[in-house]
């Protein structure tokens, strides 16, 4: 188990890794049961490792830096997106820091959450989208 799955684990995650940069992580009690909030609903959060560290000035932690939504270029972060399941079996994105609405209704990128990927930050993500879920 690597690093990232033992802090998931600490936190009530079971891990379902894909590859070595992507992972489904299972909101789960100690015999492997999902965990429901007090709405009825489960909870799965996948979290990707992205990097991008080219220096054109048309690669995306360039341009987020130029805009001014970040402070810094980051080259490493974290993709987060997850799934709630209600009682009726709808799946949906719910409780993710990593997004917020529009003034249209759609959805854009929270740079407040977009964090560069450390196992700290790792966690923090996971312990946010938790704190949600419970709320």
């Amino acid at each position: 188990m690597n690093k990232l799955d033992e802090i998931a684990k600490g936190l009530g995650f079971m891990a379902k890794r894909t590859c070595e940069f992507n992972a489904f992580y299972y909101l789960v009690d100690e015999n492997g049961f999902d965990v429901r909030n007090a709405k009825g609903e489960k909870l799965c959060v996948e979290i990707c490792f992205c990097y991008n560290d080219s220096k054109s000035p048309n690669s995306l932690p360039v341009i987020w830096h130029k805009k001014g939504y970040t402070k810094e270029i980051i080259t490493e972060w974290w993709s987060v997106q997850t799934y709630v399941t209600n009682e009726e079996g709808t799946c949906y994105r719910a409780y993710d820091p990593t997004i917020k609405p529009t003034f249209d209704r759609r959805f854009e990128i929270d740079f407040d959450w977009h964090l560069s990927a450390t196992p700290e930050n790792f966690k923090k993500l996971l312990e946010e989208v938790l704190r949600r879920f419970n709320a």
